[in-house]
């Protein structure tokens, strides 16, 4: 196991000393304040300050390898170089003291977000999920607030309202600070001088959390939507999740769920989707800090494509929470699940992600001795467990996006019985 030093309580620091003897370091910010710490009037200012500041790191040290994400929960940056000096000098502090003042910058990066935003809704798989997502959440709730709503928002936001958002809300006590590196634990002297530096605000409590009320379950809702295929109707099944907060090991079971659904063999579906002549089918699992969406997709054309999919997809569920799954299918699930933590586990870089993910998300680590025992309760049983919790029939929403969605109302009630 690698070591994981706790430095500093605020703003919440470790340092994770890695094994193998190379140049390169790794750091990430994460501020626990994400989308939906935005106010309406706010939203979108999160991913524009996010481009700012990578791109003000940009400007001091070309040399560094910087990125940053904006989700529902986090505002994340993260950082790999072969200087730790320059990490702490030129990410780190950047991060905690940007300036956010070049109306220049502002602008060019505004049409960078808008034009992301907008790649995003061309995608058809996006559009869908897009909606999926207004489906699954009461309108009003932050949790259904989309791209499109975010693109909206940019219309009238200024550079004053991102400056003041990211010094006054998310450069607060959320904030977890990870560095990894060989031979970390050397260098505390050096990391504690400039971490134990930085300000950060006590966070503002605040009542933006989802609520169990947020969340719409048993609907089936069809939409009318124009594509380059007019009669291709794309079907979405959609379910409550797991969340982060959730043990680890159920959110495992459920991938491997999906994957079995996702497969030619029985309980998985392809095969039979197939003499129905539809290509594919897909699943997402979004796991948030409260919430998790478990979406199954596809596209089909007519009346007898979708009722088929839908038949397929319930009936597989169905199996899965009264039949236990074959033996040897789950043991590999569990082989792959295995070799994939394996593979990481070796390289510095995999090593630390798997670390500081788990740091970020306020859970014990896991070594590679208990990932293993974790992973070997995996078993039919617990495949079984795990789907009579999720696939309730009063749980489920349905989405029909397309020009032709004639299908009997009747029959869709059956579905959610």
């Amino acid at each position: 196991m690698s070591e994981t030093k706790k430095l500093l309580d605020r703003p919440e620091t470790y340092l994770i000393d890695l094994p193998k003897k190379k140049k390169a370091y790794y750091a990430t910010v994460s501020f626990r304040q994400g989308r939906l710490a935005e106010s309406d009037s706010e939203l979108g200012a999160g991913h524009l300050a996010e481009h700012l500041v990578i791109r003000e790191i940009r400007q001091k040290n070309a040399s560094l390898r910087v990125g940053g994400t904006n989700s529902f929960d986090f505002i994340q940056f993260y950082c790999e170089g072969d200087s730790l000096t320059m990490i702490l000098e030129d990410f780190l502090k950047t991060i905690f003291s940007p300036k956010l003042d070049n109306n220049g910058w502002f602008t060019s990066e505004k049409l960078s977000a808008v034009n992301e935003l907008k790649s995003g809704l061309i995608r058809p798989n996006t559009m869908t999920l897009e909606r999926a997502f207004k489906l699954r959440f009461l309108e009003g709730s932050r949790l259904s607030r989309n791209y499109q709503d975010e693109l909206d928002s940019h219309q009238h936001l200024n550079i004053d309202v991102v400056k003041n958002y990211y010094l006054e809300k998310v450069l607060t006590s959320t904030a977890v600070i990870t560095i990894g590196g060989y031979n970390i634990t050397e260098r505390v002297k050096e990391i504690t001088a400039v971490i134990g530096a930085l300000k950060v605000k006590e966070n503002i409590s605040s009542n933006n959390k989802p609520k169990n009320t947020d969340l719409y379950s048993g609907r089936i809702v069809r939409q009318e939507v124009n594509n380059k295929f007019g009669d291709l109707t794309s079907v979405i099944v959609t379910f409550p999740g797991y969340s982060r907060k959730d043990e680890a090991n159920k959110r495992r079971c459920l991938n491997g769920i999906c994957q079995l659904v996702c497969d030619h063999s029985k309980p998985g579906i392809i095969g039979d989707l197939r003499k129905l002549g539809i290509y594919d089918m897909y699943y997402d699992n979004f796991v948030f800090a409260d919430y998790g969406v478990l979406t199954f997709s596809t596209q089909v054309e007519g009346k007898e494509q979708v009722t088929g999919f839908l038949e397929a997809i319930f009936d597989a569920l169905e199996f899965l929470k009264n039949q236990l799954v074959d033996k040897k299918l789950v043991a590999k699930r569990r082989e792959e699940l295995i070799k994939g933590n394996q593979e990481n586990w070796r390289e510095n870089r995999g090593r630390y992600q798997w670390i500081q993910d788990y740091l970020v998300n306020g859970t014990k680590v896991q070594d590679q001795e208990e990932y293993l025992i974790e992973v070997g309760k995996i078993d039919p049983e617990l495949v079984r467990q795990t789907a009579r919790e999720i696939f309730r029939g009063d749980r489920v929403n349905i989405l029909l996006l397309g020009k032709k969605c004639e299908i009997e109302d009747d029959w869709l009630d059956t579905i959610l019985a």
